[in-house]
């Protein structure tokens, strides 16, 4: 009964540090679907850490569990000390701390490679727009063009549900043409994000950032300024 009892604790246990593998991105607790191609690379890189993480987290939960249901001995029990000088100890202690870190240089190179491709803005023709904060407004230049507009929130009454993640201007992207973002600010630092791009860039008074990425699919997608930068910050949304 006892040896049950243990069990079903065990279980529960491994059910609830497991449950966020069924998580939902519609519930916030995953990143969201991607817009553009580095967006999906970052995403699928992170869908691959959470699967080799979680993959560990169950192996140690069941080795923990084996480990309690199988070796519980009485009070005052002295536990075998030779383990370490076992081949299988020794090889464990050679061949474990290896895959280990094989996994981790492996996830390392992948997102070294996905950042350089970030921020290594490429040659070539591109859609070319200057982001420019402003307390609390952004402004959109289309340099290729000359257009600009001004993207400010709109008031509770007008906006309803979307309060405070509304604009009365959208920075309109065109699908599959890559676009190059140049950063900078009017007054003090700001920070353009939104997440399906893939990207959050700060926007410095005085400096010009830049970054790039692709539009792969139609959508409404809305970020916000990501840089407390005065009274009204949060009434500095961002919709593409």
């Amino acid at each position: 009964m006892a040896i049950r009892l243990h069990g079903r604790r065990v279980c529960s246990a491994a059910g609830l540090v497991l449950w966020p593998v069924a998580a939902r991105a519609e519930l916030g607790l995953n990143l969201p679907p991607p817009a553009t191609d580095s967006a999906r690379e970052i995403y699928d890189l992170h869908m691959l850490t959470f699967y080799i993480a979680t993959a560990l987290l169950l192996l140690v939960v069941v080795i923990v569990g084996y480990s309690i249901l199988k070796f519980r001995r009485s009070r005052g029990y002295r536990a075998d000390q030779t383990f370490h000088r076992t081949r299988f100890g020794t090889w464990s202690w050679l061949v474990v701390p290896v895959l280990v870190l094989g996994v981790d240089l492996t996830i390392a190179g992948n997102a070294q490679r996905v950042l350089e491709k970030l921020w290594t803005v490429p040659k070539g023709e591109m859609l070319e727009v200057k982001v420019t904060g402003h307390q609390w407004w952004w402004e959109y230049e289309y340099l290729d063009s000359g257009v600009r507009v001004d993207s400010r929130f709109v008031p509770a009454g007008e906006a309803k549900d979307l309060y405070l993640r509304d604009t009365d201007y959208r920075l309109v992207l065109p699908v599959g043409r890559p676009v190059r973002f140049l950063h900078t600010s009017a007054d003090v630092l700001h920070a353009f994000w939104v997440p399906e791009l893939g990207f959050k860039k700060d926007a410095i008074p005085g400096y010009v950032t830049e970054t790039w990425t692709t539009p792969e699919r139609e959508g409404i997608f809305r970020g916000q300024c990501a840089e407390l930068c005065g009274t009204w910050h949060s009434r500095m949304p961002i919709v593409v």
